[in-house]
C-alpha cells in the first residue's frame, strides 16, 4: 500500500509521540482468534487502510482466520469485497 510522504512523516510523528498506542499489523492481528467476530465499518467511516491490511493479512494467513466471522455492511466495490 502506497503513503505518501505527509501521511508518512504523520505516522512517523504519531509513533514518537505515543509509542505505546501503535504497533505494527501483525501484532494487531495476532488477537483474532477461532471464532472471533470482525466488524467493519461501513460507508464513509469505513477505515480503508485497516481495511486494506487486514485482507492482505488474512491472504498471507489464512489459518489465523479460520473460523473468524467477518461482519461488513457494505454496498458498492472496494477493497474487503473479497475477503
Amino acid at each position: 500500500m502506497h503513503i505518501d510522504r505527509k501521511s508518512s512523516e504523520m505516522l512517523d510523528y504519531l509513533t514518537r509521540l505515543y509509542p505505546k498506542k501503535l504497533a505494527s499489523e501483525d501484532k494487531i492481528f495476532s488477537h483474532i482468534h477461532r471464532g472471533n467476530r470482525i466488524f467493519i465499518g461501513t460507508g464513509c467511516g469505513e477505515p480503508q487502510y485497516l481495511v486494506n491490511a487486514l485482507t492482505n493479512y488474512a491472504r498471507s494467513n489464512p489459518k489465523s482466520f479460520s473460523d473468524a466471522e467477518v461482519l461488513a455492511h457494505r454496498r458498492g466495490k472496494g477493497p474487503g469485497f473479497d475477503l
